[in-house]
C-alpha cells in the first residue's frame, strides 16, 4: 500500500521514490483492466451488442446491480465479476427468460 511505501522512505528503509514507483507498477497492474472498462463507458458510444446484453441481464438480477456499481466502487473485483463462473449463469438467466 502506498502508506508503507510511504513509511519505508521517511524511515529510512527504502528510498521514497523507488517505494512509490514499485506501488504504483503494482496499483496500475491491479487497476488495469476496471481502468480500461471505465474508460469505455465514458466514452458514451455505443456499446458492443455484447454489452447491452451484459446490461440486461444484470438489470433484470436481484444482486448484479449492486456488484455491478462495486466494480466502479472498487467494491468488487474486475475478475471476479467477469470471471466465467459468474457471467454465464447471469447470461444465462436473461437467455432462459428471453427464449
Amino acid at each position: 500500500m502506498v502508506a508503507a511505501a510511504v513509511d519505508d522512505g521517511l524511515n529510512g528503509r527504502r528510498a521514497l521514490t523507488d517505494g512509490l514507483r514499485d506501488y504504483e507498477a503494482r496499483r496500475n497492474a491491479e487497476r488495469r483492466a476496471i481502468f480500461d472498462f471505465t474508460c469505455q463507458l465514458a466514452a458514451l458510444e455505443l456499446s458492443p451488442p455484447d454489452m447491452h446484453h451484459l446490461l440486461a441481464a444484470v438489470a433484470a438480477n436481484a444482486d448484479a446491480p449492486n456488484r455491478f456499481v462495486g466494480l466502479l466502487a472498487w467494491t468488487c473485483a474486475f475478475e471476479e465479476f467477469f470471471a466465467p463462473s459468474s457471467l454465464e449463469p447471469l447470461l444465462a438467466s436473461v437467455a432462459e427468460r428471453a427464449g
